[in-house]
C-alpha cells in the first residue's frame, strides 16, 4: 500500500467538481482503507495523530447532522476526508526511508509550485501596501491581458487565501534551499554533478518563486506569519548565538522606545498602519469594512456568538457564510458581502465542528509540535542529522507561519487546496518515524 498516494493524487481534480464526483472520491477513499485493512490488518497506518484525527472525522460526520444544507457543506466534508487520506498515505511513504522522505518534501514543494501557477492565472493581485502596490501595478501593466481578466475578485482566487496556502510551503523551501546551498559539497558527493545541479536549481527556484508569490499577495496576515516563521527558524538555526540574538531583541526594543518617545505613540501607530495598508481615521469609514480592524473585530464577535449557540455540533461546515447575515447581522459590513469564514482558523473550526472539533484541530497542531521536538532531539548524532534538523526547522517555520496567519485569516478545514496542509503533517509524522527508529 506504499503507492496509495499515487491513486489519491489522481482523485484530486474530482474533489473540485460537484457532489456526485465528490461522493465517488469518498467511496474510493473508503475502498483504499478497506484494501489496507485486508493487506496489513489496519484500516490506516498507526501514527501518533490518529486519536486526534478520529475525533476530527467523527465531528465532521456530526456536522452533517447539524447542517441545514448538506449539498452546500458536502464539498468541505469531502475535503477533510480526502485530506486525512492524503495525510496517512504521505506519512506512510515519507516514513519508509530517507530517500522517500526527500521525495515527499520535493512533492510538497511541487504542490506549492502548482498553487503559484494557478494563482498567477486566477488571482487579481491587490495594491494594499503602498510601496509594493506600485511595483505590482507596474508589473500588471506589462502582463498579458488574459492573465488579468481570468481571475477577479468574484471569480478568481482570494489573494489572502493564496498567501495562507503558500505559508505551508514557503518557509520549508527557505530552510531546505539554504541547507542545500550551505552543504552543496555533501549533495554533490551523494548525487552526480548534473542531478545535484538540477536539484539545487529546483530548490533555489522554489525559494524565490514561492516567497515571491507570497509577497505579491500583499496579505498582511500572510507577511506577518512569514516573518514570525522566519524568526523562529533563525532562532533554531542560530541557537548557539542566543546571546547575540537576545542582544538584537533588546536593541530593537530600545529603538522602538526611542521612536515612540520622539514621534508619539498615536502618530507612530498611524504611520505603521498606513504602511501596512490598514485604513485609519476618515479612510477607515470609506473602506470595505471586512478589510478594516473594526470589521474583523465585528466578524470575530459574530463568530463567538455562533459558537455559543452551537457549542457541541457546530453549525455545519461552510455554513457560517450563509448564517452570519441572518442570525448575527453586522453593522460595518454590507449584508451583500460574502463572509466566507470567520477570519480566524480556530474560531472557524469551532463554528464548523463545534468545540469538540476545535479540540481535535488544536490537538493536531500541538501533536505536530511535539513530533517535531522529538525529531529534533532524536536526530542528534545520526548520519542525516543536518538534513533532519533542517527539515525540523523548515516544518516548524511553516506551521508557525500559518498558525500566526490563521489568527487574522483562515484557510478553512476542507478547503480545496487544504490537501497541502495534510501533506505537510504527513512529512512531520514521517520525519518523526525515521528519526525515532534510526
Amino acid at each position: 500500500m506504499q503507492w496509495e498516494w499515487v491513486f489519491l493524487l489522481f482523485f484530486l481534480p474530482f474533489t473540485f467538481l460537484g457532489m456526485g464526483w465528490q461522493t465517488a472520491v469518498l467511496g474510493c477513499v473508503l475502498l483504499l482503507w478497506l484494501l489496507r485493512r485486508w493487506a496489513t490488518g489496519h484500516f490506516v497506518p498507526l501514527t501518533p495523530l490518529n486519536s486526534s484525527l478520529l475525533l476530527l472525522l467523527l465531528m465532521v460526520l456530526v456536522s452533517l447532522y447539524a447542517t441545514f444544507d448538506i449539498p452546500f457543506s458536502f464539498g468541505k466534508v469531502t475535503g477533510v476526508f480526502y485530506g486525512v487520506a492524503i495525510y496517512f498515505a504521505w506519512a506512510d511513504w515519507a516514513g519508509r526511508s530517507p530517500g522517500k522522505l526527500a521525495w515527499a518534501v520535493l512533492g510538497l514543494l511541487a504542490a506549492g509550485w502548482g498553487v503559484v501557477a494557478v494563482s498567477l492565472l486566477g488571482t487579481s493581485w491587490p495594491h494594499k501596501l503602498p510601496l509594493l502596490g506600485q511595483v505590482v501595478a507596474a508589473v500588471q501593466a506589462r502582463a498579458p491581458a488574459q492573465l488579468l481578466t481570468l481571475g477577479g475578485p468574484d471569480s478568481g482566487f482570494n489573494p489572502n487565501q493564496v498567501a495562507g496556502v503558500l505559508l505551508w510551503v514557503a518557509p520549508l523551501a527557505v530552510a531546505v534551499a539554504v541547507t542545500a546551498v550551505w552543504h552543496f559539497g555533501a549533495v554533490r558527493r551523494r548525487w552526480r554533478p548534473l542531478p545535484a545541479g538540477l536539484l539545487l536549481l529546483f530548490l533555489a527556484g522554489s525559494l524565490l518563486g514561492l516567497t515571491g508569490a507570497l509577497v505579491l499577495t500583499q496579505s498582511r496576515g500572510g507577511l506577518l506569519g512569514f516573518g514570525v516563521g522566519l524568526l523562529l527558524m533563525a532562532g533554531l538555526a542560530l541557537r548557539r548565538y542566543w546571546r547575540w540574538l537576545a542582544a538584537a531583541v533588546v536593541l530593537g526594543a530600545l529603538v522602538v522606545g526611542v521612536l515612540v518617545q520622539m514621534r508619539g505613540a498615536a502618530a507612530l501607530t498611524a504611520d505603521v498602519l498606513a504602511q501596512a495598508g490598514i485604513p485609519t481615521g476618515e479612510e477607515a469609514a470609506l473602506a470595505d469594512g471586512i478589510n478594516t480592524l473594526n470589521g474583523r473585530l465585528e466578524i470575530w464577535s459574530r463568530g463567538i456568538y455562533g459558537v455559543q449557540d452551537f457549542p457541541f455540533t457546530g453549525m455545519g461546515m461552510n455554513n457560517f457564510r450563509r448564517v452570519v447575515h441572518i442570525l448575527y447581522p453586522l453593522f460595518l459590513i454590507s449584508p451583500d458581502t460574502d463572509i466566507a469564514h470567520a477570519h480566524n482558523h480556530l474560531l472557524q473550526a469551532a463554528l464548523d465542528l463545534g468545540i469538540p472539533g476545535l479540540i481535535a484541530y488544536l490537538a493536531l497542531w500541538l501533536g505536530s509540535a511535539a513530533l517535531l521536538w522529538r525529531a529534533w532531539q532524536a536526530a542528534a548524532g545520526q548520519p542525516q542529522a543536518v538534513w533532519y534538523r533542517a527539515l525540523v526547522v523548515g516544518l516548524a517555520g511553516s506551521l508557525t507561519a500559518h498558525f500566526v496567519y490563521g489568527m487574522l485569516d483562515a484557510v478553512a478545514l476542507g478547503a480545496k487546496p487544504g490537501f497541502i496542509f495534510w501533506m505537510l503533517l504527513g512529512i512531520v509524522t514521517g520525519l518523526h518515524e525515521l528519526t525515532a527508529n534510526s
